[in-house]
């Protein structure tokens, strides 16, 4: 992990395909950027998946430290858009570092598009976080198209890749770097740089023999409780 991870923007943005990782990648984001003395907030704005959202992360980051923009307790499992009023405001503000959670596919998309003149005056990274093994994002012609569709929905660009292919519990640094691999050709084709590898916490001691192939990475434990998204 290096320092070049380091978004110099407000606003982050994690968006993908279900099944990506990019929750879990939110929360990671998030307590490394708290391990650094940044001040962070996260949005939830998950409204397609209602089981594995950053908000089950909930407590341990604000024991951190960190503030959850959540909906009310009552509502956290409710099929409908929560869009708490206070997330303009924390946009606006720009009081350290916010990270946006999104929902997977392009309609998962659709709340931040109607954020994008705050975001973008803010200053922003989107980041399209990528997982090779799943089947709908497995080949550069898939993730273009999928890129493309929420880029559109969202009304923003994206600005990094994220190579998070995985396996759950199954998955190896092989995994990995045959991720690597097509999100390197994903940068190429899109002109979008990849900014790092989520590398899973059990990983940890055998990547020493892969880090000048790896490139930047961060080291990723599991706060959800399915690792799925």
């Amino acid at each position: 992990m290096t320092d070049k991870i380091l978004s110099t923007k407000p606003v982050i943005i994690f968006s993908g395909h279900f099944g990506s990782g990019k929750t879990e990648n939110a929360v990671n984001y998030c307590l490394h950027l708290n391990s650094q003395d940044y001040k962070v907030s996260i949005v939830d704005l998950d409204i397609i998946n209602p089981y594995f959202r950053s908000r089950e992360a909930g407590e341990l980051m604000e024991e951190k430290g960190i503030h959850t923009i959540l909906p009310p307790r009552e509502l956290q499992h409710a099929d409908f858009p929560i869009i708490p009023p206070q997330i303009k405001g924390a946009i606006v503000e720009q009081d350290g570092k916010l990270v946006i959670d999104l929902g997977g596919n392009p309609d998962g998309a659709l709340p931040v598009g109607g954020l994008q003149k705050e975001v973008t005056k803010a200053g922003y990274d989107m980041w399209l976080v990528i997982n090779a093994n799943r089947p709908q994002t497995s080949s550069v012609e898939e993730i273009k198209e999928l890129a493309r569709k929420i880029e559109s929905t969202s009304r923003l660009k994206f600005t990094g890749i994220i190579n998070n292919t995985h396996l759950k519990q199954e998955t190896t640094i092989q995994d990995i770097l045959t991720g690597l691999e097509l999100c390197r050709e994903v940068e190429n084709t899109l002109n979008i740089p990849i900014k790092y590898s989520a590398i899973p916490k059990k990983l940890t001691d055998e990547i020493d023999d892969y880090k000048s192939i790896l490139g930047d990475f961060l080291i990723v434990d599991n706060y959800l409780t399915n690792p799925l998204d």
